[in-house]
């Protein structure tokens, strides 16, 4: 079972978000193992994937430096998407799953973990509580694959929903792996 930090992120985050990334109509716009520029501009890394852009270096897509970059990366994850929202304090066997959603969909994690454990993912007056629920792991694999469509789905009011699409199944086949990893090891 992946419990610590150490052991999600190497199991989980560096084989699912990769390296570099600048993929048209991602919200997040150029990433980095998971660290979106347009949601984290202050992260260090960027100043080192600048440098190298104004050398005229196309950066490939899921380049790594396997050093600084990495070791940057790794240091802010740990402490932003690990600490601060207290996985750690999660159910073992729900870590791993909370973890990869937080970097993959930030705070929206505390609402399908609300909606996992039956109750409605907007009610933010229960966010305190959230390391008191106890849904499944299933349970929480099928919250998470309900906010990915709900966001790949445009509607009238949100019709830049669209561009989600192109992620939509990849998103529900991660949630998919992700729980495999969960109940299996």
């Amino acid at each position: 079972m992946k419990t610590t930090f150490s052991e999600c992120y190497e199991s989980v985050t560096k084989q699912e978000e990769g390296g570099y990334c600048d993929k048209i109509g991602d919200r997040g716009g150029e990433t980095y193992r998971g660290i979106a520029r347009n949601f984290e501009p202050n992260w260090k890394g960027w100043v080192l994937i600048d440098q190298i852009k104004q050398n005229g270096i196309s950066i490939p897509y899921n380049w790594t430096d396997g050093a600084r970059l990495d070791e940057l990366a790794e240091e802010f994850l740990e402490e932003k998407y690990w600490i601060k929202p207290k996985i750690a304090f999660f159910d073992e066997i729900l870590r791993l799953q909370i973890f990869d959603s937080y970097v993959n969909s930030g705070a929206n994690t505390w609402g399908i973990l609300r909606n996992a454990a039956g109750l409605n993912y907007w009610d933010k007056t229960v966010t305190d509580d959230l390391h008191n629920f106890h849904p499944s792991p299933k349970d929480f694999c099928e919250a998470r694959k309900e906010y990915y469509i709900y966001i790949s789905t445009p509607t009238q009011e949100f019709p830049q929903r669209e561009k989600n699409k192109q992620f939509l199944s990849g998103w529900l086949l991660r949630a998919e792996r992700v729980l495999q990893m969960s109940i299996s090891s």
